[in-house]
């Protein structure tokens, strides 16, 4: 009898396990309200990933530019505010814009880090919509502004410095009146505007950091 019971407390035992596991907590998903869910989905309207030996009719650089590829890299290093813009395919009004980005040392000189691009401009130039910089100023500040960098309604902090020769994953939604910037797959800045720029053109700029970008993906959110 102590047999046939300890053999229906096993049993029972089992059926509690196999419960359990048929009742596993699913993975969590972006509440509505979470700028994440932009990450994924949408449609790929261009991917870019530099393989030619020059720039294909897709890109325009601005006059006076030292846009190169290098290795199947964009890469300038004196562009001076002068950019390489996406002219061939405009930007939805929501949108999803990703890319690789990565900054190398200037030969004895001090790392200045350095990262940044344009998007929703109203014309291929600079400041005509929104500049973002990462470890702008010597890796001393990371900002959004909108229409014009150092305007006094920037939206500015102390950097989270860009390392030298590190590869970093950018991704920049709007969907509404509300940028948001992505950086390795977490929120990294926003800037809210009551006002949009209502622009379709993408671009990478650069100062004189020595910069590289590449696996541009582009979405219709």
């Amino acid at each position: 009898m102590w047999t046939q019971a300890l053999g229906i407390t096993l049993a029972a035992l089992v059926m509690t396990a196999g419960a359990c596991e048929k009742k596993a907590i699913p993975p969590s998903t972006p509440s509505p309200d979470d700028p994440s869910r932009h990450l994924t989905g949408g449609k790929l309207l261009l991917e870019e990933r530099f393989d030619g030996a020059t720039f294909s009719s897709s890109w325009t650089v601005t006059e006076g530019g030292d846009w190169t590829i290098v290795d199947g890299w964009a890469h300038s290093k004196k562009a001076r505010n002068k950019g390489l813009w996406l002219t061939g395919t405009k930007l939805p009004a929501a949108t999803r814009v990703e890319f690789d980005i990565r900054s190398e040392p200037r030969g004895g000189k001090r790392f200045e880090g350095d990262t940044k691009c344009e998007i929703f401009n109203t014309e291929p130039a600079h400041e005509k919509g929104y500049v973002l910089v990462n470890g702008g100023w010597n890796n001393a500040l990371d900002i959004i502004a909108r229409l014009d960098e150092h305007g006094k309604d920037r939206k500015e902090r102390s950097s989270r410095p860009v390392e030298a020769s590190k590869t970093y994953r950018w991704a920049i939604v709007r969907t509404d009146n509300t940028l948001f910037w992505f950086r390795d797959g977490g929120l990294f800045m926003y800037y809210r505007d009551a006002n949009p720029v209502p622009g379709q053109y993408f671009g990478f700029n650069n100062w004189e950091a020595h910069l590289y970008v590449d696996n541009l993906k582009v979405f219709e959110l």
